[in-house]
């Protein structure tokens, strides 16, 4: 064998090593992130099992978005009149006990407003027209939220009377939803577990260790969208009654059993 030979064959074992080491470090991560989800099955005799679970619950936040909109023909002057709106919902949300962190401007906006105007030229013709500047539209947005339930009606219809004209949408929501997840899992595996043993009766066989687990969460918001287009308020006027309605919170499992 030649010195070229021979250095041909060393470049290429050194490079097949290089590629076994790179191939087995990929099969070692990509099974420690398969353990890592519990998605991990044995290549052995295995079981796999489902067991679903639900949990309800009342909403306990709720989180509500208030727009102030005005329009006027000069800027300065729209800007006054909506932060001077915007200032009275803000003093009337603190007048309700409702704490400064729990309320914040999501949005302002100021934009012109433009009209398309045709002169008349004579009787029943009128030029093309052409875009004229007639004013500007402030909006402001509060997000609002809530923990008092029972308040809810009252302080949209006291938030209207002070300025705000606009409800964009609500959403029901669970604050501390851990507890209920895990209850929802509890029945969940209970669920599998019972089947576990039915197909061990079944089957005739006994089922080990557990090798593999995997759960997948449907905690949901209750929402309610366009409570309404605008809100008027008068002294006669009666305070929405808000269902909040209830919240599931459910969960899915799979449970993978090693055939002993």
């Amino acid at each position: 064998m030649t010195i070229k030979e021979n250095k041909y064959l060393n470049l290429l074992l050194l490079f097949s090593v290089i590629l076994f080491g790179v191939l087995a470090l990929f099969l070692f991560i990509t099974t420690v992130n398969a353990l890592r989800e519990g998605s991990y099955m044995s290549t052995g005799h295995t079981v796999e099992v489902w067991g679903e679970g639900e949990a309800y619950t009342s909403p306990d936040l709720a989180v509500i978005n208030f727009s102030v909109i005005n329009e006027a023909k000069e800027a300065d002057e729209a800007l006054s009149e909506n932060a001077e709106k915007t200032n009275k919902v803000i003093e009337y949300l603190k007048s309700e006990e409702i704490e400064e962190k729990n309320i914040k401007t999501t949005t302002f906006n100021i934009l012109p407003r433009y009209e398309y105007q045709a002169e008349k030229i004579e009787e029943g013709r009128y030029s093309e027209g052409k875009r004229v500047l007639v004013g500007y539209e402030v909006t402001q947005n509060i997000e609002l939220k809530l923990r008092d339930m029972e308040k809810i009606g009252a302080v949209i219809e006291g938030a209207v009377s002070v300025g705000a004209n606009r409800v964009n949408n609500m959403s029901f929501t669970v604050e501390n939803v851990e507890e209920l997840e895990r209850e929802a899992r509890q029945r969940a595996i209970e669920m599998a577990k019972k089947e576990a043993e039915n197909i061990e009766e079944q089957l005739g066989v006994s089922l080990g260790r557990v090798i593999g687990f995997n759960e997948q969460k449907d905690v949901p918001d209750v929402i309610m969208r366009d409570y309404a287009e605008s809100l008027k308020y008068n002294e006669e006027s009666v305070p929405p009654e808000i269902a909040t309605g209830e919240n599931k919170i459910s969960s899915r499992v799979k449970i993978i059993y090693e055939i002993r």
